[in-house]
C-alpha cells in the first residue's frame, strides 16, 4: 500500500492499529456466531470501535503536522466514512493541537448505502423499497423498532467509543445514518440507480459514480490472451469469467468450471488471485477454461459475457464499471443488502448460496444469456456511471470545499 501511495507523489504517514492475536481470536468467535445484529455489532465493536481512540489519536497528529507546515494552507480531510475521524470532533472531541477551527471534511462511501430513509426499512429484512403512503408508515415503525431493538447493542457500543475518544454527545441518528453525515460532503462511489431511492436523503451526500478502470501498467497478457480478444471480436464464443473472494475453490470456481467443462463454445476465465496460484481441487481443466493468476478483473471483465463471483459489493461495481451480467453466489442471509441492489438494477441476479451446484451455474448463465434484459440493463448502468465521470466529480467536491 505505501508504494501506492508514494507513486501517486503523496505523502505516507502510517496508522498503526491495535490489531492482534487477541482481536483475530475474537473475530473467529465472532464468525461462527449467527448472523445478524447481535453479531454485526461485536464485528463493529472490534473492527472499528475498540481502536477508535488510537485511530483518532494519530489522525489529529496528521492534521497538525500538516497545519504546522504551512498555517495558512487549508487543510481537507477526506476518509471513508467508516473511518470516523470527523465524527469525533463533530460531537466534541477538542481540535488537534494548533488548529484553530476544524478542516473541511468529505466522507467516501465505498460500500453499501445503508442511511435510514422513510422510503427504506431496516437492514436485513429483506424488504424492497416502499415509498407509497403506506409504506412509508411500515418504514417508519419498523425502524422506530429497529433503533429499540436490534440496533440497541450497536448504538450503545458506537456512543461508548465515541466517549473514549472524547465525545461529549453522541448522535441522534443511527449508526450507518451518522457515518454519512459527519462530513461536509459525502461522495458515493456508485450511481444514483444502483442504490434504492430515498426521497429525504441528507443534501451533503452526492451520488457520484463508480471509480473509472483504470490501467495501471502492472498487468501482463497471458498467452491466451489474444485468443480471447479474437472470440470476443467474432462472437464465435461466449466468455465467462469466475471469481471468488475465498480460498475454497469447490465454493463456486470448480462447479463454474465443471458447469462449462463439455461447452468448448464457452471460454471459462478463473482469476485466482497472486497469492492463490494453484487449484485447490484436482480438476481437469479442458482447453477453453483458462487460468489467471492475478486480480486483474477489470483488464478481463471488458470481454465477459457473465461474472461469476462471490465477493459482494466489490463484484457489483466492478460489474457495472465493465457493463457484465453478474452472477452473485452469496449466502442470501450474509450478503442480502447486495443481492437485492443486484436485482433492484437489473443487471443479473443472486444464486442464493455459497456452495452452487454446476447445474446450478449453467443453467443460471443460460438464463442471463437468453434473456437480452440484464445486457440492455448492464450497458445502461455502465453508460450512467461513465457519465457521472467519478474522479472529476471528487475534484469538483474539493473545489467547492477550497472556495474555489
Amino acid at each position: 500500500m505505501r508504494n501506492k501511495i508514494e507513486r501517486i507523489g503523496a505523502e505516507w504517514l502510517e496508522i498503526t492499529t491495535t490489531f492482534g492475536v487477541e482481536t483475530d481470536i475474537a473475530l473467529q468467535k465472532i464468525i461462527s456466531m449467527p448472523l445478524g445484529m447481535a453479531r454485526l455489532s461485536l464485528e463493529l465493536t472490534w473492527v472499528f470501535f475498540n481502536d477508535l481512540p488510537r485511530r483518532i489519536e494519530q489522525v489529529g497528529e496528521a492534521l497538525g503536522l500538516l497545519q504546522g507546515r504551512n498555517p495558512s494552507r487549508q487543510i481537507i480531510l477526506i476518509e471513508d466514512v467508516f473511518n470516523l475521524s470527523a465524527m469525533v470532533y463533530k460531537y466534541g472531541r477538542p481540535l488537534p493541537g494548533g488548529l484553530l477551527k476544524m478542516p473541511h471534511s468529505i466522507g467516501v462511501g465505498a460500500s453499501l448505502m445503508l442511511v435510514e430513509s422513510e422510503d427504506t426499512a431496516p437492514i436485513f429484512l429483506g424488504l424492497p423499497p416502499d415509498s407509497t403512503t403506506s409504506g412509508k408508515l411500515r418504514n417508519k415503525a419498523l425502524n422506530a423498532l429497529y433503533k429499540e431493538g436490534p440496533m440497541k447493542p450497536v448504538t450503545t457500543a458506537l456512543n461508548q467509543a465515541l466517549s473514549q475518544a472524547g465525545c461529549t454527545h453522541f448522535p441522534e441518528e443511527d449508526f450507518f445514518t451518522a457515518t454519512y453525515t459527519a462530513h461536509d460532503i459525502t461522495i458515493q462511489l456508485c450511481s444514483e440507480s444502483m442504490e434504492y431511492l430515498r426521497s429525504d436523503l441528507p443534501s451533503s451526500i452526492h451520488f457520484i459514480g463508480v471509480l473509472p478502470r483504470i490501467d495501471t501498467g502492472l498487468f501482463e497478457q497471458p498467452g491466451w490472451w489474444s485468443e480471447i480478444e479474437r472470440a470476443r471480436a467474432t462472437r464465435n464464443s461466449r466468455v465467462i469469467v469466475v471469481s471468488q473472494a475465498n480460498v475454497n475453490h469447490s465454493d463456486l470456481i470448480t462447479p463454474t468450471v465443471l458447469a462449462f467443462s463439455d461447452q468448448d463454445d464457452v471460454n471459462v476465465i478463473v482469476i485466482l488471485g497472486e497469492n492463490n496460484k494453484m487449484m485447490t481441487h484436482n480438476v481437469q481443466l479442458p482447453p477453453h477454461v483458462r487460468i489467471a493468476n492475478s486480480p486483474v478483473e477489470d483488464q478481463i471483465l471488458k470481454f465477459a459475457d457473465v461474472f461469476v463471483s462471490n465477493s459482494g459489493y466489490g463484484a457489483f461495481t466492478c460489474a457495472v464499471r465493465n457493463g457484465v451480467q453478474i452472477l452473485l453466489a452469496v449466502e442470501k442471509e450474509r450478503e442480502l443488502e447486495v443481492s437485492m441492489r443486484v436485482d433492484y438494477t437489473g443487471i443479473g441476479f443472486s444464486l442464493e448460496a455459497q456452495k452452487v451446484t454446476p447445474d446450478k451455474i449453467r443453467k443460471a448463465a443460460e438464463e442471463i444469456l437468453k434473456n437480452p434484459k440484464y445486457k440492455t440493463k448492464a450497458i445502461e448502468m455502465k453508460e450512467e456511471n461513465d457519465a457521472l465521470n467519478a474522479l472529476t466529480a471528487i475534484e469538483t467536491k474539493v473545489m467547492e470545499l477550497t472556495g474555489k
